[in-house]
């Protein structure tokens, strides 16, 4: 008889299997063979999502709603696949719409069977597991365009509030949830999100859960928006599970001028030799929007519009890159001068961190600032053709950010442009300056 696990249908039973089988490694789903890492096309969708009412509706109407978001991803999928992608991924919440809460959002969650256990194909078995609408269309398109296929959904969980004492009042789990679909459109991953962001209709998944499906174009790893910002189960699927490509559905919400979706998710691909195919939610209000197709030597296609309503479908060919590539390491200068106090400084904060900045005072320098241990210098040449002058600093940040009330330790290098000569932690929407080259490093001594 086939488990509950394996059904997902008792949450008790879930997570007494995952107490018993991965006490000795963190719920790891993945491929028991992996082909090698090729080069591949690779498509992902910034979606401007259709959004219904935020208010309860019955299935029938929630199956509605979203289906006018999947229906865009079916057209989509058939123009990237014809154009040669081999997988395809789109935006966290872009199925659900925004706005939801967890009541609002019962109606919109499906269950799901765990890949690891169950071999299910949504399109040629619809009716194995009860009220996977949703589920069966996302695999149908995979099938049909013969492409693999990344999507965000909302599950459930049902347990025992009498048995479970972390069980929610309301007697089910609900996860933010990446599904993934192969080109035969079975069901190879499932990824709950760990690390929540004003995620409001969720719970946190219970425990890091390291998912990776294999393809025909080597493995993948996936995770979901906030979950790059910390150590588990992102930084583990690089480092011990060697993967290279990440496939990441993600309603980023921009901080300016520092955090945007282009330059975090570009520095990141580059910082761990990864290709992230990184698909945003095209969601200005929440100052949602940026995707792109990053590889380790820079972004192979990206997209950047804060106009309301507007979608990109960005396709691009992406590095192989083998498992056994090591990380980059930063050549550290035999010299550390802590020359903090003994320059003049602009100031500014972020989120309640304290950034320091120095001045590019010439048309071409090197130039270095430290905040107590950590330092950062750049090395520049400016065109003399650049006019009106502008300010431009090398800035320096440790400390840890206030995000939503949680403490993320960072320690950040910046080169760039403030804002009216003085403003150097505003958003700018525009630069006269042409850089004939730089190169911004960071040290810790």
């Amino acid at each position: 008889m086939e488990s509950h696990f394996c059904r997902t249908r008792s949450y008790d039973l879930f997570v007494t299997f995952l107490l018993v089988s991965c006490s000795l490694s963190t719920f790891l789903l993945f491929s028991e063979a992996s082909s090698p890492n090729i080069a591949y096309k690779a498509a992902v969708y910034e979606h401007a999502v259709i959004s219904a009412p935020p208010k309860v509706v019955s299935r029938n109407e929630a199956i509605a709603n979203m289906m006018k978001n999947i229906k865009v991803f079916e057209e989509q999928t058939k123009i990237a696949a014809e154009r040669g992608a081999k997988i395809i991924v789109f935006p966290e919440y872009a199925v659900l719409g925004e706005d939801l809460n967890r009541t609002t959002v019962k109606s919109y969650l499906e269950e799901i069977p765990n890949p690891r256990c169950v071999k299910w194909n949504p399109s040629e078995n619809p009716n194995a597991y009860p009220g996977t609408e949703i589920q069966r269309e996302v695999s149908r398109i995979a099938k049909e365009n013969k492409i693999y296929l990344v999507v965000n959904l909302g599950t459930k969980v049902p347990c025992d509030t009498k048995t479970n004492s972390s069980c929610p009042s309301d007697g089910q789990y609900q996860f933010n949830t990446n599904v993934v679909y192969s080109d035969n459109g079975t069901l190879v991953a499932v990824y709950h999100k760990r690390n929540l962001y004003i995620d409001l209709p969720f719970d946190q998944a219970p425990a890091p859960e390291y998912v990776t499906f294999d393809t025909p174009f080597g493995m993948f790893g996936t995770v979901i928006c906030f979950d790059l910002m910390f150590k588990e189960p992102f930084l583990g699927l690089i480092k011990k599970y060697k993967i290279r490509n990440l496939a990441y559905p993600t309603a980023w919400v921009k901080i300016v001028p520092f955090y945007r979706s282009l330059m975090m998710h570009s520095g990141v691909a580059r910082a761990f030799s990864i290709n992230i195919l990184a698909a945003d939610l095209h969601a200005v209000k929440h100052w949602a929007h940026g995707s792109g197709l990053y590889a380790p030597s820079g972004a192979r296609a990206y997209f950047y519009d804060t106009r309301p309503n507007v979608s990109k479908l960005l396709i691009a060919e992406m590095e192989a890159i083998s498992a056994e590539t090591p990380l980059p390491r930063s050549k550290i200068p035999k010299e550390h001068t802590d020359i903090e106090n003994k320059i003049s400084h602009l100031n500014g904060t972020i989120l309640g961190l304290q950034y320091v900045f120095r001045a590019l005072d010439s048309l071409k320098g090197d130039i270095k600032l430290c905040k107590g241990n950590f330092c950062c210098s750049v090395v520049y040449e400016i065109s003399e053709q650049s006019t009106p002058k502008e300010t431009y600093v090398l800035g320096v940040a440790k400390g840890h950010l206030d995000v939503e009330g949680r403490k993320l330790y960072t320690e950040t290098c910046t080169l760039s442009k403030c804002q009216d000569g003085e403003n150097c932690v505003s958003e700018i929407t525009g630069a006269k300056t042409i850089f004939k080259r730089f190169t911004l490093s960071g040290h810790n001594f």
